[in-house]
């Protein structure tokens, strides 16, 4: 497969618009790190960020793409907060900017909106997205990934899954080598403030699937 017949969907949301905090940075260091190491592999990358990031324009994205006759395969980070089989979205005029999406939702809409033949890995930084993956596979994609409950460990995690998938590495296999580590993460987060802390990863879906060999 060609990189002109892929693309790559970013939504990053995590702290409110307009305030400065240590989520903004996280974003900013999210976003600039796939942008680096990804851009060379994808012939469009869409990103959701910010006030871009509701939940309206995450479903129509996949539904432009999907009907690119180009495209024929589509990848997401997922870099937003989440809770137990929910994601949260940006909404303008909800508390804090935030649009709690159910997964039963997601799932439903994707699989009516878009091609899932098309839909190929789906990577989640959010926290719980272990309990959002069974329903990103019924949705259409290959495989999907996250953490077992809150993430602690991206920092290094993320930068590292992402060379090893741009290079070929089955997403099995990357996240296999980038994931041991994550207790040290979710210790130190303990004694900062975070409690309910497990960025052991869990997968679901075809153990094989990559980006495709380097053309």
């Amino acid at each position: 497969m060609k990189r002109s017949n892929r693309a790559l969907v970013r939504v990053s949301f995590l702290s409110p618009v307009g305030k400065i905090n240590f989520y903004s940075l996280v974003e900013i260091l999210g976003l600039w790190t796939s942008s680096l190491l990804l851009f060379w592999r994808y012939k469009r990358i869409v990103t959701l960020k910010f006030k871009g990031a509701d939940y309206d324009s995450f479903i129509s994205t996949f539904n432009q793409l999907s009907e690119n006759e180009e495209l024929k395969s589509i990848d997401c980070l997922i870099m937003i907060h989440g809770v137990e089989n929910k994601l949260i979205f940006y909404h303008p005029e909800k508390k804090k900017n935030k649009d709690f999406i159910p997964m039963d939702q997601i799932k439903k809409d994707l699989f009516k909106n878009t091609d899932s033949s098309k839909l190929n890995l789906l990577y989640s930084t959010a926290c719980y997205g272990a309990s959002h993956n069974e329903k990103f596979i019924e949705s259409g994609f290959n495989y999907s990934i996250g953490s077992i409950a809150v993430n602690t460990n991206a920092a290094t995690e993320f930068p590292l899954f992402l060379i090893l998938w741009s290079f070929g590495v089955s997403a099995k296999r990357a996240i296999q080598i980038s994931n041991p580590g994550y207790r040290i993460f979710d210790r130190i987060a303990n004694l900062v403030k975070y409690k309910d802390t497990n960025s052991k990863k869990k997968m679901e879906g075809n153990p094989m699937t990559s980006i495709s060999p380097i053309d």
